[in-house]
């Protein structure tokens, strides 16, 4: 063997060793992600009705919420006390209950009761990100 060719062998030998550490790296991240797939597939019957509200009520902040006031923390109700978010809930519930606007909006009234719930856990959990 010559050197040329002991020279491909070493370099062919070292891209071999690049790529299994490559692919360990990839099969490592496929992991993390079916782990956390997992975790957010709902296994019960209660699960899936939550995951098909919980889409419904994010592609109703993004869609409409959030291009007509703004975005947290730079919208209107990032300035509500507790009580302007509990007040919020309170006329959302009610305007369901008159019926006048019909079902469309009633349906779309439960979705703003979530966001402005989803607002008020924030704001009764210190802890949880505000941005």
């Amino acid at each position: 063997m010559n050197r040329d060719q002991v020279f491909q062998q070493h370099a062919l030998g070292l891209r071999i060793q690049e790529l299994r550490e490559e692919l360990k790296t990839e099969q490592a991240k496929r992991i993390q992600l079916e782990k956390a797939l997992a975790s957010s597939t709902p296994h019960t019957q209660a699960g899936k009705i939550w995951m098909d509200f919980h889409r419904a009520v994010l592609e109703h902040i993004e869609g409409y919420t959030v291009p007509q006031y703004g975005d947290f923390p730079d919208c209107p109700v990032a300035r509500f006390t507790v009580q302007d978010i509990k007040t919020q809930l309170l006329r959302y519930i009610n305007r369901m209950e008159s019926n006048a606007r019909g079902p469309a909006e009633a349906k779309r009234d439960c979705l703003k009761i979530a966001h402005y719930a989803s607002i008020l856990w924030m704001a009764l959990n210190p802890s949880t990100p505000q941005t």
